[in-house]
């Protein structure tokens, strides 16, 4: 694998920790008697469900760009370095931060800007 594809990787692999810390945080939400109050009102509503939609169309957008880059084997080691590390990274956010509507935006924008540069270099 060239130095490109490495580069590619790497992007997949932020791509995936950002998708895997967005499923994790949005986990919390469900079922909506246990969301936080900020997120049970439709503005919530619709961040919660947006930021998650954002996240899994980036995923698929990723996935396009780097297939045939890639070889398989390096994504299957990549992506499951990325899932063993997600919780113990989201461990580290207090509850306060994870149980908020700024984690989610943010976690959906972490997820959009690797997918737009795998297009943007591919």
């Amino acid at each position: 694998m060239n130095s490109h594809g490495w580069v590619v990787l790497c992007l997949l692999m932020a791509l995936l920790l950002a998708l895997s810390l967005q499923g994790l945080a949005a986990s919390g939400h469900f079922p909506k008697a246990h969301r936080a109050p900020d997120l049970c009102s439709k503005g919530g509503a619709a961040v919660l469900h947006g930021s998650m939609l954002v996240s899994v169309a980036s995923l698929l957008i990723g996935i396009v760009s780097v297939w045939g880059l890639v070889p398989w084997y390096a994504c299957v080691i990549g992506a499951g370095l990325v899932l063993l590390g997600t919780p113990l990274l989201l461990r580290l956010l207090s509850d306060a931060v994870v149980n908020g509507r700024g984690l989610l935006v943010e976690l959906a924008a972490a997820s959009a800007i690797p997918a737009l540069l795998l297009v943007a270099l591919t």
